[in-house]
């Protein structure tokens, strides 16, 4: 029931007080201390609605009560985003008077240009001297005035090279006005000031940029690197079954949109007896490839591709070893061959950045590849040998896998 009561209390102190302000000439107070409370009652045991940091100014409100040790005062409050008013210990305060100017001369001093004439200025998100620090600004600095809060300039920082805008509050006693502009003219009232102990409290740093005029996005630029394969090799001829794929890749980015692949690939493959080419036994190949990969940057993860390229093919045929005991018995020597050869291929893929150096790589590639060959047959008996020729031997396969890429 308290705190209901306190919310209501709180609600109707912020919407009433824009009714009581004067437009001739106010009366203002500026905190001394490193913070100072605001209290909802004049008293040390009452709610605790802001608190207030060195530097800021507060208005004295004319309808409200002001006792020796009390101010009732009213501000912009930068934590509730809001206007507020209560109560501040006049301890804590210095009394100022602010000669006020018209709402033109505040938009000239607003888009004014100041320039840093002393070391020591920092960037802060807020305007008091123990509010986060966000960057140190050097000697010689001009810069853009937003917004003017009392000692405090509210700024923005030209963007960097990525576009990115710091905003933040700095120190009027560092800068002098570029060209002349006009200006909030101040009197201080010296007050006998009752010292008070306040706990000190550290500044900290904060190494972000805390506004951003663009969204960032990482693009995968050229990058070199090698890789591991496998996978599956499809021939294209009935008489010749598939088999496992594998190697290794080297990688070689030359834009963000065109790389080359150098791959070395083994796979063997199952012949089956085929009156006119090959008799039954295992032919395994050795493919050195070289491809060029056309890239799309779709995102800063996924990269799609087209490929193609030529390669060099080594040829290895070996005849079935029950088949060629057979033809031993009768007597007979039976020896074939399948050249080395020259071949192209086209195909495509993607890549999946798992990190900056790291890829999983998804590839498919047909290619086509032509040889010949030859065949020995010797009768052992009489020691007499016939050869022939192997006019076009079809080595096409369908090749898919995956590889795992490190990249640099």
């Amino acid at each position: 029931m308290k705190q209901i009561k306190i919310f209501f209390i709180m609600i109707t102190l912020l919407f009433s007080y824009g009714f009581a302000r004067s437009s001739a000439e106010s009366v203002k107070i500026k905190i001394i201390t490193d913070k100072a409370n605001v209290y909802l009652e004049p008293n040390e045991n009452s709610v605790v609605m802001d608190t207030v940091g060195k530097g800021e100014v507060l208005e004295i409100s004319e309808t409200g009560e002001s006792t020796g040790e009390w101010y009732n005062v009213s501000y912009e409050s930068i934590k509730w985003g809001t206007r507020m008013s209560g109560f501040v210990k006049s301890s804590m305060t210095e009394m100022l008077t602010e000669i006020l100017i018209d709402d033109e001369v505040d938009r000239d001093l607003e888009s004014s240009v100041v320039l840093v004439i002393k070391e020591g200025l920092v960037l802060r998100l807020k305007p008091n001297e123990n509010s986060l620090a966000l960057k140190n600004i050097p000697p010689g600095a001009k810069l853009n005035v937003e917004e003017s809060m009392g000692d405090w300039l509210k700024i923005n920082l030209p963007p960097d090279k990525d576009g990115i805008v710091i905003t933040g509050y700095i120190d009027k006693s560092f800068i002098e006005p570029e060209k002349s502009i006009p200006v909030k003219l101040e009197k201080k009232i010296e007050m006998p000031v009752k010292e008070e102990r306040v706990e000190e409290i550290k500044p900290v740093t904060v190494y972000r940029a805390v506004e951003r005029t663009k969204t960032e996005r990482k693009k995968i630029g050229p990058k070199k690197g090698f890789g591991l394969y496998g996978g599956y090799a499809m021939p294209s001829e009935d008489n010749y079954k598939g088999g496992i794929s594998y190697g290794g890749i080297l990688h070689f980015g030359i834009t963000k949109n065109i790389a080359f692949e150098l791959s070395g690939l083994r796979f063997q493959s199952e012949v089956e007896k085929d009156p006119d080419k090959l008799s039954k036994g295992d032919l395994s190949m050795i493919a050195i490839l070289m491809s060029i990969q056309f890239r799309f940057q779709v995102g800063s993860i996924f990269v799609p591709y087209i490929a193609g390229g030529g390669g060099y093919y080594l040829n290895d045929f070996s005849i079935d070893n029950e088949l060629k005991e057979d033809w031993n018995l009768l007597g007979f020597d039976i020896n074939e061959e399948v050249e080395n050869s020259f071949g192209f291929h086209v195909g495509g893929g993607f890549d999946i950045f798992i990190s900056d150096h790291i890829a999983f790589n998804v590839d498919a590639k047909y290619c086509l590849v032509n040889s010949k060959g030859a065949w020995t047959f010797s009768n052992q008996v009489i020691s007499q040998e016939v050869t022939g020729d192997f006019d076009e031997i079809k080595l096409n396969s369908l090749i898919f896998g995956v590889s795992l890429k490190i990249l640099f």
